[in-house]
């Protein structure tokens, strides 16, 4: 369906371009199954933008893209960046008088862009359908598990050590084959990476005008676009603006902003030591544990802290931003915690050398999850790490004159 904008007087709908657009009207209802379940109460009074503290230099949401759900336009909310600037404060869904929930609908608009980023479109299954998010989490926790014992034997076999005889059913699989295999997976996570990557550009660019947009602007534009993401990414200012300060407010070690930064803050230590240990016991073959140890026990700690404040809200509902929880919510906490808490246990066991059983299965348990986050980055609510800078990027570009 096409919708040409009428020029004899009548004001065009919000949203429609003076081009034509193409209209899809099954978005809504698919929209829904990312949860967007308010879409169809909205009346677009625009109380949602009046009272959110983040809608300024045109960045009028959740009101328009509101619109946008209502009327099918897919590639708007696809190119929009405003889902990405949202915050998800909840202040738009507590005040809103046909109770539409647009702060859900922010949420679940960030879903729906982050499947449009990804080639494979395994993202759209994920959110769209928890079976298939429950069935094939497993599927590949069951072959990531296969791989990574098969890894475990082989690696052993050819070093000379001797494998209890419940590793021995992988003996049959050659470690050469292996190794190729785990360089294949992990070019393959790469490629998707960095093609969600190349497709979200695109697609915020898109309404500017496309990457040729880029030359518009001066060489000073581009530093102090960096300038500011890097302010805002070290102290999320703008997060501070919609969060629930002042009188009753909760006290500031369980605000957003603060449970957020401890999870980024802790993640990017975990991550920090992860390298090291890297670096220097695999590649370099030494045991440096001075500074990854630490590091690792320290971002560990604060990770998990702010996954637990998350956790609880959640379960009490104790916010507008946490009464509704998808199973793309649940999973991505369940994987972070279970992470966290084996990463604690393996540092237990390596600390106290023990061996067995459990702690075979703590380690089966802790790769495997880790590899299956790290291969669904790109498709998973934590693909907001990548998206989010971005869009922040071309937002600070688009108006190097403001503040926010």
């Amino acid at each position: 369906m096409v919708i040409t904008r009428v020029t004899n007087g009548y004001r065009k709908p919000e949203g429609i371009d003076e081009m034509a657009t193409a209209l899809q009207p099954e978005l809504k209802q698919d929209l829904v199954r990312y949860g967007a379940r308010g879409v169809d109460l909205c009346f677009n009074c625009g109380n949602c933008t009046a009272v959110c503290p983040l809608s300024l230099d045109g960045t009028s949401f959740p009101r328009k893209l509101v619109r946008y759900a209502q009327l099918g336009l897919g590639e708007k909310l696809a190119t929009a960046p405003e889902p990405w600037l949202c915050y998800y404060c909840g202040e738009c869904s507590a005040t809103c008088p046909r109770e539409a929930t647009p702060g859900e609908t922010m949420a679940a608009l960030r879903r729906y862009a982050i499947a449009q980023y990804d080639p494979s479109g395994i993202a759209s299954l994920l959110y769209r359908f928890p079976w298939f998010l429950v069935a094939f989490t497993l599927l590949l926790g069951v072959v990531l598990g296969f791989f990574h014992l098969s890894i475990q034997v082989a690696k052993h076999t050819v070093d000379g050590v001797t494998f209890p005889a419940h590793w021995a059913a992988f003996n049959w699989i050659p470690y050469e084959t292996i190794h190729m295999l785990g360089v294949f997976v992990g070019a393959l996570m790469g490629i998707l990476v960095l093609s969600g990557f190349a497709n979200a550009a695109r697609l915020m660019l898109k309404p500017h005008g496309g990457i040729r947009s880029l030359g518009k602007h001066k060489a000073g534009d581009f530093g102090q676009a960096f300038r500011r993401l890097g302010r805002e990414l070290v102290t999320m200012r703008r997060q501070a603006e919609c969060s629930d300060e002042g009188e009753g407010a909760e006290p500031w070690y369980l605000r957003a902003r603060f449970a957020h930064g401890t999870i980024m803050g802790g993640f990017m230590l975990l991550l920090a030591a992860t390298s090291l240990d890297f670096f220097f016991v695999f590649l370099l073959k030494m045991e440096f544990y001075g500074i990854a140890r630490p590091l690792g026990i320290i971002g560990g700690i604060i990770m998990l802290y702010g996954l637990l404040v998350y956790t609880w809200k959640r379960m009490r509902k104790a916010t507008p931003n946490t009464t509704v929880t998808t199973p793309a919510d649940v999973w991505i906490l369940f994987f972070l915690i279970v992470l966290d808490i084996t990463g604690f246990a393996l540092l237990l066991i390596t600390m106290n050398q023990w061996q067995g059983v459990a702690s075979d299965v703590i380690l089966l348990v802790h790769s495997v999850m880790a590899m299956e986050l790290v291969l669904l980055f790109s498709m998973t609510k934590i693909a907001h790490a990548l998206y989010r800078p971005m869009a922040l990027y071309f937002h600070f570009l688009k108006n190097p004159e403001t503040t926010a």
